[in-house]
């Protein structure tokens, strides 16, 4: 297994990233990719990692959607521990970006990553998304429907089952999911 890490530039001003490894982020679209782990902590990587990994996968638009809601659910609720009532309140008065920026910049957040372990078969793209928060109740997610879009919490969770995976499965506690595309369809 190789693990990736991503981080910010030592320079604030500079938000460019750089992996810690010799192993390019990109490599022949269909060939077979090893078992990898990514970790990331921002916005801006969450984005670059997810449209990275949608690559190889059939229905590219929509698994870059699913993932990279699935990375923001990570890095809000997980890592930052931004509540959904709070998320829609910092929507309200447009300070949602400088409160992750703030969290992101104080403990116990600021150390707090976000991991995507990635397997290839013949059959399927398994990813792992697993962050460093207490968790939640997904269970209150997961029967929504498309009518569902404009309610206020879940969109990111609906979106990333109906549109982008074939297969969408959290753990007990919630602050890991495993979504799987399937590669004979």
């Amino acid at each position: 297994m190789r693990v990736i890490l991503w981080r910010i530039a030592e320079i604030p001003q500079f938000s460019c990233l750089y992996n810690k490894t010799a192993m390019p982020l990109t490599h022949i679209p269909g060939a077979p990719m090893p078992e990898t782990t990514y970790r990331f902590r921002t916005v801006a990587q969450a984005r670059d990692l997810a449209q990275q990994l949608a690559q190889d996968c059939p229905r590219t638009a929509a698994v870059e959607t699913g993932l990279f809601e699935l990375f923001m659910n990570a890095i809000e609720h997980g890592n930052l521990e931004i509540g959904g009532i709070k998320k829609g309140i910092l929507i309200a008065e447009d300070r949602l970006v400088e409160e992750i920026e703030a969290r992101l910049a104080i403990q116990p957040y600021h150390d707090r990553m976000v991991e995507v372990d990635v397997d290839r078969s013949a059959n399927a793209i398994v990813f792992t998304v697993r962050d460093a928060g207490p968790g939640f109740n997904w269970r209150i997610f997961m029967d929504r429907d498309a009518n569902s879009l404009q309610q206020q919490f879940g969109r990111g969770i609906l979106i990333a089952r109906k549109l982008a995976f074939d297969e969408l499965n959290y753990s007990a506690t919630g602050n890991s999911v495993t979504a799987s595309v399937f590669l004979d369809k």
